[in-house]
């Protein structure tokens, strides 16, 4: 079966190479064997002697070897097992009919998509498993060689005989053959998997992009609350001078108002989004988040990307002021890594919590801190800006 499972058979045929005997290991009995076990060595020998070709017509050839055992004399026992042809391989495992599905999909394949013919001969078993499915698949593949980088949406793409719901359940089977027949500057390089529409970002496709949900803090704004996608997030510039950034959804939605300000909201780890705005990098960035081991975790990611990012209400004043609405982080789901990009003050409450010290598992959730207690934060955190934060 190893000869079959390798594809060593298949690409005999295919690259049409000169056929050799194909060898099959087996381990001899030694002389102790044969005489311990007489009866059960005779038994292996006439068993392989019953399947041989020369007495059944088809399957391996068997070849012996004279050898003078001390005790029993002289005895003949197998010395090689071998195949002369591919087929009679074939025939002795039960796979000619798989083989010779193989044989036509190659042929399709050498027709329609002839770039993939080296990839079918590494691959032979997993052509055999999307069989029934082959020729739309390479439909497909044709259809992106023709377009590639189409910019539509799967539901776009006029391919004969393939609906977009095929493409959406083969996109595994697809990102294989894709990446095997286009060309490096027809795909997106940097995006290696099917993770977060990795099929639709690699090969140029358009998709239902996550959102990014903002507010314009200054009263002379024309709209407040906007949603976008994150494409057009990055590229738009807006006219503030401060972004400030929450988790909490109803933080969002409830921030003061601020003059040349707009909070971004609802992301969590999500915030890996933003990293692609470089227009950030000369705004003034304030987070704020939960005050517990996951809420530093998430300023410590974002900060990663743009150092000079500043926490509001994230210290030790802050959660020893609000203790009695203090809840509690599940065991199991706590960030305990040893995180970079924070403040001494920042660092030493993150591990204060990490190791309990004000109790198990204590943390502060953003929406519980009062918004007066917010509106001081936010005072102080920008009185260099000689501004006050509206009641």
């Amino acid at each position: 079966m190893r000869y079959w499972n390798n594809g060593s058979i298949f690409r005999t045929w295919l690259f049409h190479e000169v056929e050799s005997p194909l060898e099959i290991a087996f381990r001899k009995p030694s002389a102790t064997e044969m005489l311990e076990h007489f009866d059960q060595v005779r038994s292996w020998i006439e068993s392989l002697q019953n399947h041989d070709k020369t007495r059944c017509g088809q399957g391996y050839r068997l070849e012996f070897r004279r050898i003078h055992h001390r005790q029993m004399g002289e005895q003949q026992i197998p010395s090689r097992i071998y195949f002369e042809q591919y087929q009679d391989l074939l025939s002795f495992v039960k796979k000619r009919e798989e083989f010779a599905i193989l044989q036509q999909l190659s042929n399709q394949t050498r027709t329609v998509v002839t770039g993939l013919m080296c990839w079918l001969a590494g691959h032979p078993l997993k052509v055999l498993e999307y069989s029934h499915s082959w020729q739309q698949l390479l439909q497909v593949c044709s259809w992106f060689m023709a377009h590639p980088q189409p910019r539509r949406y799967l539901r776009e793409l006029d391919i004969h005989g393939v609906d977009s719901k095929f493409i959406e359940q083969h996109k595994s089977i697809l990102f294989e053959l894709l990446n095997t027949i286009l060309p490096e500057n027809s795909m997106n390089m940097a995006i290696s998997g099917l993770a977060q529409h990795g099929f639709e970002r690699r090969f140029g496709l358009c998709y239902d992009e996550p959102l990014i949900r903002f507010r314009y803090l200054d009263k002379a704004a024309r709209f407040s609350d906007l949603s976008v996608p994150v494409s057009q997030f990055i590229v738009h510039v807006p006219n503030v001078d401060t972004i400030f950034i929450t988790e909490n959804k109803i933080n969002g939605l409830s921030f003061p108002a601020w003059p040349g300000a707009m909070v971004i909201f609802g992301l969590g780890y999500g915030v890996e989004m933003l990293k692609n705005a470089p227009w950030l990098q000369h705004k003034q960035l304030i987070y704020w988040g939960d005050i517990d081991t996951h809420g530093f975790a998430i300023l410590a990611q974002f900060r990663s990307y743009f150092p000079e990012v500043k926490s509001l209400c994230m210290d030790e004043a802050t959660l020893q002021s609000h203790r009695s609405l203090w809840v509690t982080e599940s065991t199991g789901k706590r960030c305990l890594n040893v995180l970079h990009y924070l403040s001494k003050p920042e660092q030493q409450l993150l591990q204060n919590l990490q190791n309990n010290e004000y109790g198990e598992n204590i943390r502060l959730e953003q929406e519980r801190i009062r918004l007066s207690w917010v509106r001081k934060g936010l005072n102080d955190l920008l009185i260099s800006d000689d501004r006050t934060v509206n009641e």
